[in-house]
């Protein structure tokens, strides 16, 4: 199926996602109401053709996540902090998916250097 890249400038910044429909116009319909899209309407959101994501709406949600990172896309937690990109790649593929590493980083399995803008395992003394 056609993927197209939905995406929508609210409050937190850019809001994009990968949604596959037949149609721009029934991939907009698709992201209205949903987490992030909430207050946009029709003809708040920016709809283009995602053509390296046709056909990998069964893919797993690691490869998935890949497919985006290697095609440019970055990623952020709710109040911005470390940010997910090319660069985290090896870590996102450690803890099985983008969700993963943000709740490893959560709990406290992981550590960010802003500085330097990469993840670590945090090492825990025996």
């Amino acid at each position: 199926m056609k993927a197209y890249k939905v995406s929508y400038r609210n409050f937190w910044g850019d809001m994009g996602e990968i949604v596959f429909a037949e149609t721009a116009g029934k991939a907009k319909s698709k992201v209205i109401g949903s987490d992030g899209f909430e207050d946009a309407s029709f003809t708040d959101l920016d709809c283009k053709r995602a053509k390296y994501a046709d056909n990998h709406e069964n893919d797993s949600q690691l490869n998935f996540d890949l497919l985006l990172i290697d095609n440019g896309w970055t990623f952020t937690m709710e109040d911005s902090r470390p940010l997910i990109n090319e660069d985290s790649r090896d870590m996102v593929i450690k803890f099985g998916g983008i969700d993963n590493l943000f709740t490893a980083f959560d709990e406290g399995k992981v550590s960010y250097d802003y500085e330097n803008e990469t993840f670590k395992p945090v090492e825990y003394e025996k």
